[in-house]
């Protein structure tokens, strides 16, 4: 945290959680009854790294955000898919972020969830 400057800091928080957010303001307004956003967070946000200060902050406050869109846009659903760098030899990472947002879209049940995609990197 010591050599990162707070320029850099708020550029990221800027990128991971403001862009979502107003996508969210805007986009809500925009959504039948019943639809769904959802969001991309991090494993960070559940297993913390001192090395990516910020965004482990602003994966963090995404997954908050949404639990809480999730309760004041309700009846739109939203959701969190949180992932971790895959070995891509082993994954298509694309494909299973897709899978996965294709199931919270399409799950008229699933509201204020995450889902993880990573692998097992949060297990503690």
């Amino acid at each position: 945290m010591n050599s990162l400057s707070e320029d850099e800091a708020r550029n990221d928080f800027e990128t991971n959680f403001w862009g979502k957010f107003n996508v969210c303001k805007k986009g809500a307004k925009h959504i039948n009854t019943g639809g769904s956003i959802t969001l991309i967070s991090g494993a960070f946000a559940k297993k913390p790294n001192p090395d990516v200060f910020m965004t482990t902050i602003s994966v963090s406050a995404i997954e908050t955000m949404a639990k809480t869109l999730a309760l004041s846009l309700s009846p739109i659903r939203v959701n969190v898919i949180s992932h971790y760098v895959v070995d891509t030899s082993l994954v298509d990472p694309p494909k299973d972020i897709d899978d996965a947002a294709i199931f919270l879209l399409s799950n008229p049940y699933m509201t204020g969830s995450l889902l993880s995609i990573d692998g097992g990197f949060t297990i503690i």
